[in-house]
């Protein structure tokens, strides 16, 4: 990937995986795709850091054949790395979108995605969207 990523906004390590798969079909038998972009320096509990290509903290997203990123793809063998050129992308902005974690009485939800977070204290960036959580 020609893309440079930035390094990981928790640990500060260089060591940043991103890859794109085609994963099957979904209840329509239309293809899927899953994009992963992640840091392979931070391991959370339960994390096997013997899987070199996963990351533990990152951010993942699935893309079916109609997303307009699949479906606009001129060429089937470029599907892979326009996704990872889009999630190469989404990691390097992570720090120039903000969120807030808003309580909604149990948990606490992004403020952008509307993702909900299983902590106890708030997160430097959301898991899911990657935006940099500032203030309540």
């Amino acid at each position: 990937m020609s893309e440079t990523l930035k390094p990981c906004p928790l640990c500060g390590s260089t060591d940043i995986a991103c890859f794109a798969e085609e994963c099957g079909d979904d209840y329509d038998n239309v293809p899927t795709f899953r994009a992963v972009v992640g840091c392979r320096g931070c391991h959370e509990e339960d994390c096997d850091p013997s899987y070199d290509d996963e990351p533990c903290f990152g951010i993942e997203a699935y893309f079916s054949a109609n997303h307009p990123l699949v479906k606009d793809c001129e060429d089937p063998w470029d599907i892979e790395r326009v996704l990872e050129r889009h999630m190469a992308e989404r990691w390097n902005r992570r720090a120039e979108r903000t969120c807030r974690m808003v309580d909604n009485g149990c948990e606490l939800c992004c403020s952008e995605c509307d993702c909900r977070h299983d902590y106890d204290d708030e997160p430097n960036y959301c898991h899911n969207c990657g935006a940099r959580v500032v203030g309540a």
